[in-house]
C-alpha cells in the first residue's frame, strides 16, 4: 500500500508540473505613442490586454519617424524596434481630435516571426476616461489572438518518426485485412503543420517588398491621399483601399497643417508706420505717423513634395505674399492738404521645415522683400515726404509648435540687409540701411481644407546718412518702424 501511495503521489506531482510548464507565459507587447493624448491611451492599456504584457517602448526618435512615414515604412521601423527590444508585437498609437470626440489610430505589428500587421481605429470620448484602455484592448483582441495563433503554428516542428525496434517488428501481429481496408489514415486528411520560414526566406520577401516600393514610388508622389477630417487617411468608399494609394499614416494632421502641399490665404487687417529723422537740422525733414490704416493681403505657400518618402524632399517649400493699403491718404499739417498715399509690400522665399518632434518644427527661409511707401507731395510744398522703396534680402529663422494636432503657433525672426532705399536716399547723401523683422501667429484647422489664423508683424528699418557740409538736407540717420495685424482665412490641400 505504501508503494502504491508513493506511485500516486509521484504521478500527481508530475502531472501538476507538466500542466504548469505547459502554460504559456504572457507575450510581450511594446507600445509606441505619438505623443499628446496618445500617451494617456497607451498608458491605459496596462493590465487590459489579456494574455499579453503591455509595456512602453520608446527608442529615441521612433515615434516621430513612424508618425511621418507611410504604413510600409512605419511597419518596418516598428518591427525592427520590436525585434531589438525582444517583444512579440509592437503597437503604434496616435490620437486625433474629431468633432464628436477622439479617434485612436492603431497600427499593430507582429515581431515574433509571422511578419503580420493590422490597422484599426477606435472612437473615444472627448475627455479621457478610465475605460479608454478597455475599448482599445477590445479592438486589439482579434488581431492579437491571430498573432498568437500564427506564432504557435510557426513554432510547431514536425518530428522524425522513431525507427521501430526490429525484434518488435518481427513479432508484431499483422493487422486484420478487413480492418486495414476500413481504417482511415489521418495523415491523408489532416494538413501537416507548416515548417517555420528561414531567415533567407524572410530576407528574400523583404527585398521583394522594397523592389515593389521603388517601382511605384514616383506614382505615389503625385497621387493624392483620401483623408478623413483632421488629415488622417481613412478607407475609401465601400471600405476598400486602392493598392496604388499612399497608405494610412502617410501624413500626420500636424504635418498637413504646418507643411501643406498647397495653401492660399486671404487676410484683412490694419497697419501703421512711424518715421523719425535723427540729428536733423533741416526743417523740411519732418516725422511721419500713421496710427492705423486698413490693409488686405494674399499669401500662398507650398511644400510640393510633402507626400514624398524622403524627409529632405518633404521639408522643402516656397512662399509668396502681397500686402496693400486700402484707401490710404496722408495730410500735411502745414499746408492743410490731403496727400494721395500708397503702401505696398511683396515678398518671395524658399523655405525648409523639419520636425524635431511630432509637435515641434524648426526651419528657415531665404527670400527677397520689396516694401514701398509713397506720399504724393504737390510741387512747392516745403515738406519732404519720407518716401521709401526698400529692396532687401530676407534670411529668417522659423519655428512652429502644434497643439492637439489642430492648432499651430508660428514665430519667425528675420534680418533685412537692404539693397536699395528709394527716394529718401536721393535727397540725403550717403544713405544706407538694414532692418530687422519679427512675426508671430496662430492657425486653427477648421477641417481637412480650411483654417483660420491671426498674424502680427513688426519691422524696424535703421537708416544712416553721411551728408557733406553745405548740403541742403542735413540728418544723421532715421528710424522707420512699421507694424501690421491681420486675420486670415486659408484653404489648403
Amino acid at each position: 500500500m505504501r508503494l502504491l501511495a508513493s506511485v500516486v503521489v509521484v504521478c500527481l506531482a508530475s502531472f501538476t508540473l507538466g500542466v504548469r510548464t505547459a502554460e504559456a507565459a504572457p507575450r510581450k507587447l511594446g507600445v509606441v505613442s505619438a505623443g499628446g493624448a496618445a500617451d494617456g491611451v497607451a498608458a491605459s492599456l496596462a493590465g487590459n490586454v489579456s494574455d499579453w504584457k503591455a509595456a512602453r517602448l520608446a527608442p529615441a526618435g521612433l515615434a516621430t519617424r513612424a508618425a511621418h512615414a507611410d504604413q510600409v515604412s512605419a511597419t518596418r521601423l516598428l518591427r525592427a524596434a520590436g525585434t531589438n527590444a525582444h517583444v512579440d508585437a509592437v503597437l503604434f498609437v496616435r490620437v486625433v481630435p474629431t468633432a464628436q470626440g477622439r479617434r485612436a489610430s492603431l497600427l499593430l505589428v507582429d515581431t515574433s516571426g509571422t511578419d503580420d500587421a493590422s490597422q484599426t481605429e477606435v472612437e473615444l470620448p472627448k475627455s479621457p476616461r478610465r475605460d479608454d484602455g478597455v475599448k482599445v484592448a477590445a479592438a486589439l483582441e482579434a488581431p492579437l489572438l491571430g498573432f498568437s495563433t500564427l506564432a504557435a503554428a510557426a513554432d510547431t516542428r514536425p518530428t522524425e518518426p522513431k525507427a521501430p525496434d526490429a525484434k518488435a517488428a518481427e513479432t508484431r501481429k499483422a493487422p486484420d485485412a478487413k480492418a486495414a481496408e476500413t481504417r482511415k489514415a489521418p495523415r491523408d486528411v489532416r494538413e501537416a503543420p507548416k515548417p517555420p520560414r528561414s531567415e533567407a526566406d524572410r530576407q528574400r520577401e523583404l527585398d521583394e517588398d522594397r523592389a515593389k516600393e521603388r517601382e511605384h514610388e514616383m506614382r505615389l508622389l503625385a497621387m493624392p491621399n483620401p483623408a478623413v477630417e483632421g488629415g488622417v487617411d481613412g478607407p475609401v468608399e465601400g471600405g476598400a483601399r486602392d493598392a496604388e494609394q499612399a497608405p494610412a499614416f502617410a501624413r500626420a494632421p500636424a504635418d498637413a497643417l504646418v507643411r501643406p502641399t498647397l495653401r492660399v490665404a486671404a487676410a484683412a487687417g490694419i497697419a501703421g508706420r512711424a518715421f523719425r529723422y535723427e540729428e536733423a537740422t533741416t526743417e523740411s525733414l519732418r516725422a511721419y505717423d500713421l496710427a492705423g490704416a486698413p490693409v488686405a493681403s494674399l499669401r500662398a505657400e507650398a511644400f510640393p513634395l510633402a507626400r514624398s518618402r524622403h524627409a529632405l524632399a518633404r521639408a522643402l517649400g516656397v512662399e509668396g505674399a502681397f500686402t496693400s493699403s486700402l484707401g490710404l491718404a496722408s495730410r500735411d499739417p502745414a499746408a492743410d492738404a490731403a496727400l494721395s498715399t500708397s503702401w505696398s509690400r511683396w515678398s518671395v522665399a524658399a523655405r525648409a521645415r523639419v520636425p524635431v518632434t511630432s509637435a515641434i518644427y524648426l526651419g528657415g527661409s531665404f527670400g527677397y522683400v520689396h516694401d514701398a511707401f509713397t506720399a504724393a507731395v504737390p510741387e512747392g510744398t516745403a515738406a519732404i515726404a519720407p518716401n521709401v522703396a526698400y529692396r532687401a534680402l530676407r534670411p529668417a529663422a522659423e519655428a512652429s509648435f502644434v497643439l492637439a494636432e489642430r492648432v499651430a503657433l508660428e514665430v519667425s525672426a528675420a534680418w533685412l540687409p537692404v539693397l536699395s532705399i528709394g527716394e529718401v536716399a536721393t535727397r540725403i547723401r550717403g544713405a544706407h540701411a538694414s532692418g530687422l523683422e519679427a512675426s508671430a501667429g496662430a492657425r486653427v484647422a477648421l477641417g481637412r481644407h480650411l483654417d483660420v489664423g491671426v498674424l502680427g508683424a513688426l519691422s524696424r528699418w535703421a537708416l544712416a546718412f553721411a551728408p557733406a557740409p553745405g548740403d541742403v538736407n542735413q540728418a544723421g540717420g532715421a528710424v522707420d518702424q512699421t507694424w501690421r495685424a491681420e486675420l486670415a482665412l486659408g484653404g489648403r490641400l
